[in-house]
């Protein structure tokens, strides 16, 4: 959450009594991860649709 409100990892890492950032490194790259996990599970969650222009009128493809 403090990495999202553009809080450096070095106060973020002293925050959270870390002695070394590499530990909050860890878990920043778990937070990425996790975000990339889920974003993946939305594939093919929604039809794909092209929109084909034929003459300046818009038709929906099949």
């Amino acid at each position: 959450m403090l990495l999202e409100k553009d809080e450096s990892v070095f106060v973020i890492s002293k925050l959270l009594g870390h002695k070394s950032i590499k530990t909050t490194e860890r878990y920043l790259h778990l937070r990425d991860q996790a975000a990339r996990n889920a974003i993946s599970s939305l594939d093919g969650a929604f039809p794909s649709q092209s929109i084909l222009v034929n003459k300046g009128k818009e038709k929906k493809a099949a």
